[in-house]
């Protein structure tokens, strides 16, 4: 499965707290959950090899930066 360009946010930007959904994920790594779940609008943070962020990700849908995921 070949990863699409993600719209990259701030890691300020991501935030915490009950019925927020997060998935970790590698540098490159990508699969169908990840998809669906970049799909759904939640937040992929991208961890370095020592566990720590170093990347955010969340679709945008302003219409004018969202990448058509299907």
């Amino acid at each position: 499965m070949k990863r699409p360009s993600l719209h990259p946010i701030p890691l300020d930007a991501v935030q915490l707290g009950p019925g927020v959904i997060i998935l970790t994920m590698n540098s490159g790594q990508w699969d169908a959950l990840l998809a669906e779940a970049y799909r759904r609008g939640h937040t992929l943070l991208e961890l370095d090899a020592d566990e720590k962020p170093v990347k955010a990700y969340r679709l945008c849908s302003c219409g004018i930066c969202a990448p058509a995921l299907n």
